[in-house]
């Protein structure tokens, strides 16, 4: 399942110039800036995005080290990607 499956919202795709413009409002939106810092990072002083659209989202490092020290953490599946997305809106 997909991180947007899971959240269950309906995701239309967008031009990426108006994706980077939204962005770039949300500065002016004090409620909506949480948007703002989780990706103006990624784009550059050119207006392009700098990362690569094969992201995957992937705690198997962090949870056998965790195993190792004795602390068993959760596998990151749909319904903890659908919570970390809902907490940014």
């Amino acid at each position: 399942m997909s991180a947007a499956e899971a959240t269950s919202l309906k995701i239309n795709p967008v031009p990426l110039e108006h994706f980077i413009s939204e962005v770039q409002n949300t500065v002016q939106q004090p409620e909506r800036t949480r948007i703002n810092e989780a990706f103006i990072h990624d784009i550059g002083s050119d207006g392009r995005i700098a990362f690569q659209n094969n992201i995957s989202l992937n705690n198997d490092f962090t949870s056998q080290f965790l195993r190792e020290v004795g602390f068993e953490w959760c596998d990151i599946d749909g319904i903890y990607e659908s919570a970390t997305v809902r907490s940014g809106l």
